[in-house]
């Protein structure tokens, strides 16, 4: 009997054994899988916040398609958020190139980030500022003087400077950037004319 049954002993153990191998070979090749998918979104991570807009709501997109779902709405989120405080950021310092970069690469490349941001300024009207001027009574001449060209021109004062705006009017983002790019051309305002949301800001109406 003994020697009848060593055969199918050793048959059983080497099947068992195989079966055990495969399946750590199964389980190396899926940790070996999660170690390059962690590796790739690490990689990713860098051009997220990378300071190119469209390089960083693609690699928003593609780590999408990697992470888990906890983890893909908390970049979306962080993306969202940072982009849109870069927004925010480039209209105070009046830096006409970087918002028309943000809002461009948000349009083309729709990612879940890029998304609200275009949500966040497509509620929003902006003013095309002029120019700033000392007093209530300059500010509403050159209103007066920017009407007689077409535009919708306001006059504003500004509590946070003291100063007062002069506006070619307040439209959505991409009708104000078009419109301010129109009245530099027709030299109505000089290339410095900026973009603002006016907010605290006191429309100035000329007394009867």
């Amino acid at each position: 009997m003994q020697y009848l049954f060593s055969p199918v002993i050793i048959i059983i153990i080497g099947f068992y054994f195989n079966v055990q191998l495969e399946r750590t070979k199964q389980s190396f090749q899926t940790l070996e899988l999660e170690l390059k998918r962690i590796q790739a979104a690490q990689q990713m991570l860098e051009e997220l916040f990378s300071g190119t807009p469209e390089r960083a709501f693609i690699a928003e997109r593609l780590i999408g398609q990697i992470v888990d779902e906890n983890l893909r709405e908390e970049i979306h989120k962080l993306v969202a958020d940072y982009y849109t405080e870069q927004f925010d950021e480039s209209i105070y310092a009046q830096d006409i190139s970087k918002l028309s970069k943000i809002s461009k690469a948000a349009r083309k490349v729709k990612s879940a980030a890029g998304d609200k941001v275009v949500s966040a300024f497509m509620t929003v009207k902006y003013h095309i500022v002029a120019a700033s001027k000392p007093s209530e009574e300059t500010a509403l001449e050159y209103a007066d003087e920017l009407k007689q060209t077409g535009f919708s021109a306001e006059a504003y004062f500004v509590p946070t400077t003291g100063i007062y705006a002069v506006t070619l009017g307040a439209y959505p983002l991409e009708e104000a950037m078009a419109k301010r790019n129109q009245a530099i051309q027709e030299s109505i305002v000089t290339p410095d004319a900026w973009l603002s949301k006016g907010e605290g800001w006191k429309k100035i109406t000329p007394a009867d």
